[in-house]
């Protein structure tokens, strides 16, 4: 509409509409969980210097222009210089919390990051054992929204179609669909990273049936809902390499979806696809946490190695990416 055509609405204040915007600005700049991790500990077998690699994928949306790093590690020995990516930190007896960010120079796209953990093994008696409690990596909450969000509401101002200004009614109404497809997403649902150098928690696969991933505990996911589907798509990646010819990795679900990569890269290679996930069940939250069905979708990591052949497998990520 233009200017002028609702006069009745010219003396109506805005307050009800700056609020509304404020908060569809304030979800839109705090951001989602990126990667969570935790639970590696690694001993020095040699004299060397150690490194471990740990490695992460995730979706960063072009709203939040850093994302930030959070890791609780400690050292068996006080005083250890340990470099991370080539800053070094002093890790000790006690927890030690490493904070930083980094630059979204991508936009909105998928990222790949890996950690690398480098220090001195130490003396035979005293071995430097280096032990990773936690990871977090998250988009950096944003107080200034560059390319979203809704603006210029004041009360008193006039009720117009402002979408492309993001102003007014039609400009609050953008700041929802921004929502939608930016912010109503859970973010990392699942994260396995091995941190050696060969993979697999430091050994090569070469069984060329498939063998189980984790055969004590399958872990369990569960994503959100929208429109009261029973399943969503997410996406789940793997980084692999195999030696020559092909190996195989295979995602099952237990409601049903499987995917199979094809592993053909030398070198550790990310690989991403869409996998379906069961959504959450809103008439169970207080009984069941929302599990649909009153029981958990597990998924099945399983993998095999070509003949002749050794597979590698360094991450697995499983994110519920921005979208309707």
């Amino acid at each position: 509409m233009s200017l002028g055509q609702v006069k009745a609405a010219w003396p109506v204040a805005a307050g009800p509409i700056k609020s509304a915007a404020s908060a569809a600005n304030w979800l839109l700049g705090r951001g989602t969980p990126l990667a969570v991790d935790g639970g590696h500990g690694w001993i020095p077998g040699s004299d060397d210097t150690q490194s471990k690699v740990l490695r992460y994928k995730f979706h960063l949306d072009a709203v939040h222009t850093t994302y930030g790093v959070f890791i609780v590690a400690s050292c068996a020995n006080p005083f250890v210089p340990v470099s991370i990516n080539g800053t070094t930190y002093t890790i000790g007896n006690n927890a030690t919390i490493i904070h930083f960010g980094l630059p979204n120079i991508g936009g909105d796209a998928d990222v790949e990051i890996a950690l690398t953990f480098q220090w001195a093994a130490g003396d035979v008696v005293a071995r430097n054992t280096l032990e990773i409690h936690n990871v977090q990596i998250y988009e950096s909450p944003v107080i200034f929204l560059a390319t979203s969000g809704a603006g210029g509401i004041e009360p008193g101002t006039l009720v117009y179609d402002g979408h492309d200004d993001r102003e007014s009614i039609a400009g609050l109404e953008r700041a929802v669909e921004d929502l939608r497809t930016l912010y109503f997403r859970r973010g990392t649902l699942f994260n396995w990273t091995s941190g050696y150098e060969d993979g697999m928690n430091g050994a090569a696969a070469t069984n060329t049936s498939y063998e189980d991933l984790t055969p004590l505990l399958d872990p369990a996911i569960q994503t959100r809902i929208m429109y009261g589907e029973l399943t969503r798509p997410v996406k789940v990646a793997v980084c692999a390499d195999v030696s020559g010819g092909t190996g195989n990795i295979r995602v099952t679900m237990t409601s049903g979806d499987t995917h199979t990569f094809n592993i053909t890269a030398t070198t550790p290679t990310w690989i991403v696809a869409d996998l379906d996930v069961e959504t959450d069940d809103p008439e169970l939250w207080e009984s069941d946490g929302g599990t649909r069905g009153g029981l958990r979708d597990d998924v099945r990591f399983e993998y095999r190695a070509g003949s002749g052949q050794n597979l590698s497998i360094y991450a697995i990520s499983i994110w519920d990416p921005p979208g309707d």
